[in-house]
């Protein structure tokens, strides 16, 4: 992707991440255009080399083939994952919720880093209003 395409590309809120020893995750908001957004950031922040955008859903209706554009407003307790590269040793899994989809990414610590520091150009983070409450263990 190009520095124009990237710039079009609409930021979502984004509700926290988080790097651990062997995977990182982050929690960001469903949108219409959720699919276009997902493959710009894995390609610009893993090189992925992915076309998820462009994906239509197949399947069968009344005994015929049905197509339709893929919407993960829809998607609700769903999992789907997506190779980074081509040896498989890469990879993003997707868990749909209700509102957000919870992305997370196994790859080595480096990559993920370096990924991370792209974040800033695909999401905008919301910052929590609620009451924090600690849980049981820390009380």
């Amino acid at each position: 992707m190009t520095v124009s395409q990237i710039k079009k590309i609409k930021k979502i809120k984004a509700y926290g991440f988080a790097n651990q020893e062997t995977f990182s995750y982050l929690i960001v908001n469903k949108s219409s255009d959720f699919y276009f957004w997902l493959e710009g950031f894995l390609n610009q922040g893993f090189n992925a080399g992915i076309s998820i955008g462009k994906y239509t859903e197949t399947f069968y209706s009344g005994g015929k083939v049905v197509r339709r554009k893929r919407n993960a407003v829809k998607n609700i307790d769903k999992h789907e994952y997506y190779y980074l590269n081509k040896t498989r040793t890469r990879r993003a899994d997707l868990f749909y919720g209700k509102r957000k989809v919870f992305i997370f990414i196994s790859a080595p610590l480096a990559v993920r880093m370096k990924a991370m520091e792209k974040l800033e150009n695909f999401v905008t983070f919301v910052k929590y209003k609620g009451k924090w409450k600690p849980g049981r263990a820390l009380r």
